[in-house]
């Protein structure tokens, strides 16, 4: 037994352990070890408490050095060199002799396995959880198990670290294995030496036996050893035993046979003899299998009740022999139809000269490595699995075979098989199937010399039909163009959904590209008409990518990959189209994914910076605030356009991250400026379908200590586009903050005017384009001008942004917008360029420069 540490009693107790009184009786050798183990456990645990005195650990030199008698011949000084391995770098000769071996400076896991892991197990407990660990160790001496007590000590040092005192004390009582296994066992064990009997006939000797032997014998051991086998066996009468053993000693081979005692006044007694020769004795187990004689009695009874199919065949003529009812109901026949009929002629034609084949040769077969199909009495297939094994049947060479009805589990496997190659969904291809027919039609294409097209489809608009219609109409919309697809192709090519709604189609045969063209047209438009889905009109679109083999590649996984780039082509240059895979694509879309990994790296290396644009009053020119601008400044790239990289943020869900960083650094560098100064802030459309906006706003405000009337909050009429409802609540939310909210350019889109009507914004951004166009064109002027009354009878600030000349700035301020932003009145200048600009009077300077 172990023990996790040591018990609550010794690690408590204070007084010396009892001394035995003096009408105890006088305790032996043997008694005394237990009791002496552990009056040495205790006292070193003792000595271990006292040192600790409240420290983590007691020191080295409190516990183990000192008076510790010939108790420290039985201890050992390891350290733990890594976690779990231990070195012993000191032990007492007592420690060492029950080990065996000098152990100085050596590595625990060296020593004998039997002692080793009591040790080392025990180390390692004390090591892990700092407090002593008790346990034993065992090893094989002279054939027997000695037992030993370890304690393992942890202790501290003065030069750092953590030291082990172990000790180790040997029990003095030892188990003999020879003898514990001659006990343990229900057999009878005998060992016999080859002798003359009195009369001068070979005979043997009984050198030894144990107890269960002894029992078969109807003897005690001790009237049995050594006396010859033909006066113990006189009454059971030999009937050829002497004759097994004399063989099994004269060709030195290991013999297994069964004999049968008639003892007096008994039942007969059935043995299974093995017998082992060891030179000129032999070893003999006896294992009594009456019992299992009575057994074979029931096979039969077994055999008819069983409710697996079983039947018996002959194995030259394959005439059934015995059938049990199982095997009479699942052939669908009586008992004397099958009795009288063959083997084989219980399966189809097909397969009986098969079965009559297999049937001859088998003698065993636990694996069935093919369903046969039977045939019923009704005339219905069934399909079985056959196991057989060679039986002596009545003295005949038979053949037992059960039969197993495997009918459901093969359309079950069927099942299964179908559905790993192909869509639950759709019932197309599978990505994986659809692969193999790439091959194999890569193949073909080869041999006759013919163009293979791989057409990659991904469906447009279709997250807007699970949005607004569910998941479930979703489902039915795709198994819907999966049917059109599949129609559209016609049977020459191969249709598969690879996922969501990405699908793909194989077309060989081609004799030109503009058969793949057509194709990809004819799909387009399909797809395009609407559905009616639960009483609900659905539209959705696709575009398309096509590769050709051989000129685009020869290998399943280049085509694919190669029809992907041109599908992302497709949809990024306007939806509702295809195109075809050219060599430049593969570079464009490598730079692309390039940008995204430097994209993902670029916020938390510090890589992005915020500049900030002045917006004036249009009266007096003085500075209002300033907005927010996003720089990227990459050590590769130098300064990349924020055009280029915002919608590769929105398109890889970075841009919520990147959103509350510039929410947060505008409102802190906000806070620094003079009171009524404002920061203005772009907000993506994306940062309105994910994540808490109102509450990073609210965050970013808290945070930087700024007042919510300091900060605006600029959107494009994108955001009306999607889930407009809830936009125009948060929308709300974001307004009860106490933020303002701007309408940036206005007048680029479809439905301003019904924006304005939705929403109460608090300022309306003027495009640049109808600034830039003023002067020369009086849609421009006419179009500023209906602005800003517009914005004037609603209550609406405008803000003309762009101005990049004195005469634009002069117009709009006679048109009488109500703020003014441009280069002609400030570029974008990091932060800490503003409180310079600020204290100088912005105001009076622009005014001057105007």
């Amino acid at each position: 037994m172990t023990h996790n540490g040591p018990s609550a009693s010794r690690i408590a107790a204070k007084s010396s352990p009892p001394v035995p009184s003096q009408s105890d009786p006088s305790p032996t050798p043997d008694s005394l070890a237990a009791p002496l183990a552990a009056v040495e456990i205790d006292k070193l645990v003792r000595r271990w408490m006292a040192a600790r005195q409240g420290k983590d650990l007691p020191l080295f030199e409190d516990v183990a050095l000192g008076s510790l008698g010939a108790v420290a011949d039985r201890i050992g000084i390891a350290r733990e060199d890594a976690p779990g391995r231990f070195r012993i770098l000191h032990a007492g000769p007592e420690f060492e002799r029950q080990v065996g071996r000098d152990l100085t400076g050596v590595d625990c896991d060296a020593l004998a396995p039997s002692y080793r892991t009591g040790i080392v197990d025990c180390l390692a407990r004390a090591a892990t959880r700092l407090v002593p660990s008790e346990g034993v160790a065992r090893g094989l001496v002279d054939g027997a198990v000695a037992t030993c007590d370890v304690l393992a000590l942890p202790l501290s040092n003065r030069w750092g670290g953590h030291l082990m005192v172990v000790y180790l004390r040997q029990r003095p009582v030892v188990q003999d294995l020879l003898e514990a296994m001659h006990r343990s066992t229900s057999d009878g064990l005998v060992a016999l030496a080859a002798a003359d009997d009195r009369a001068g006939r070979p005979d043997f000797q009984i050198v030894s036996l144990n107890g269960a032997a002894a029992r078969l014998f109807g003897r005690p051991e001790e009237a049995l050893c050594w006396q010859y086998l033909s006066d113990v066996m006189v009454s059971w009468g030999k009937n050829g035993l002497d004759v097994e053993l004399s063989r099994a000693l004269d060709r030195q081979q290991a013999h297994v046979f069964e004999y049968a005692v008639q003892r007096r006044d008994a039942e007969p007694v059935h043995l299974r003899i093995s017998v082992a020769p060891l030179g000129d004795l032999l070893g003999i187990a006896l294992t009594d299998v009456t019992e299992m004689k009575r057994r074979e009695d029931s096979v039969r009874l077994l055999f008819d009740s069983n409710p697996m199919p079983l039947l018996v065949y002959e194995r030259g003529t394959l005439a059934v022999r015995r059938t049990n009812d199982a095997m009479l109901r699942l052939c669908g026949r009586s008992a004397g139809d099958l009795v009288a009929a063959t083997w084989p002629d219980l399966f189809g034609e097909e397969e009986r000269a098969a079965v009559a084949s297999k049937a001859r040769a088998t003698v065993r077969d636990d694996v069935a490595r093919r369903a046969w199909r039977m045939v019923t009495g009704h005339g219905e297939t069934v399909e079985v699995e056959v196991y057989a094994n060679a039986l002596d049947f009545d003295g005949d060479d038979c053949v037992l075979v059960s039969v197993l009805d495997v009918t459901a589990q093969r359309k079950a496997q069927a099942q299964v098989a179908y559905m790993a190659h192909h869509d639950d969904l759709t019932g197309l291809c599978n990505r994986a199937r659809f692969r193999t027919h790439l091959m194999d039609g890569l193949a073909e294409a080869r041999t006759r010399g013919e163009t293979l097209a791989v057409l990659c489809i991904d469906l447009d608009f279709f997250k807007q039909v699970n949005d607004t219609l569910g998941h479930g109409a979703g489902d039915k919309v795709l198994r819907a163009v999966g049917d059109r697809i599949a129609t559209a192709i016609g049977p020459g090519g191969v249709a598969a959904r690879l996922g969501g709604d990405e699908f793909a189609v194989m077309m060989t045969g081609l004799a030109r590209p503009a058969e793949a063209s057509a194709l990809a047209d004819r799909i387009i438009g399909r797809i395009s008409a609407p559905y009616l889905v639960d009483g609900h009109q659905a539209v959705i679109g696709a575009s398309i990518g096509i590769s050709l083999a051989p000129g685009d590649g020869s290998a399943p996984d280049i085509l694919l990959h190669n029809a992907d780039i041109a599908l992302y082509r497709s949809k990024s240059q306007g939806r509702g189209a295809f195109r075809f895979f050219e060599a430049g694509m593969d570079q464009s879309l490598q730079a692309r994914r390039s940008l995204e990994g430097d994209l993902r790296q670029a916020l938390a290396r510090g890589e992005f910076e915020l500049f900030y644009q002045p917006i004036v009053a249009a009266g007096s020119l003085q500075v209002l605030g300033f907005e927010a601008l996003l720089r990227w400044f990459h050590p590769g790239r130098g300064a990349v356009p924020p055009a280029e990289f915002i919608p590769v943020a929105e398109e890889i869900g970075l841009i919520h991250a990147i959103g509350d960083w510039v929410l947060r650094q505008a409102c802190r560098e906000a806070a620094r400026w003079p009171d009524g100064c404002r920061v203005a802030v772009n907000l993506s459309a994306a940062q309105f379908r994910r994540g808490d906006l109102a509450g990073s706003v609210s965050a970013a405000l808290a945070e930087a200590g700024l007042a919510p009337a300091r900060l605006e909050l600029e959107i494009t009429e994108s955001v009306f586009l999607d889930d407009s409802a809830d936009n125009i609540a948060l929308l709300h939310r974001l307004r009860g903050l106490g933020v303002a909210i701007s309408l940036d350019d206005f007048g680029t889109g479809y439905s301003s005017l019904a924006y304005l009507n939705r929403f109460p914004f608090d300022k309306i951004k003027i495009d640049r384009s109808f600034i830039r166009d003023m002067a020369e064109d009086r849609h421009g002027l006419a179009i500023v001008r209906a602005v800003v009354s517009l914005g004037a009878s609603l209550g609406i600030r405008t803000l003309a942004e762009g101005i990049e000349t004195a005469e634009q700035l002069e117009r709009l301020r006679q048109e009488g917008c109500s703020e003014l932003q441009g280069y002609h009145l400030g570029r974008p200048m990091p932060a800490p360029r503003l409180p310079a600009l600020l204290e100088r009077g912005v105001a009076r300077r622009l005014h001057d420069a105007a």
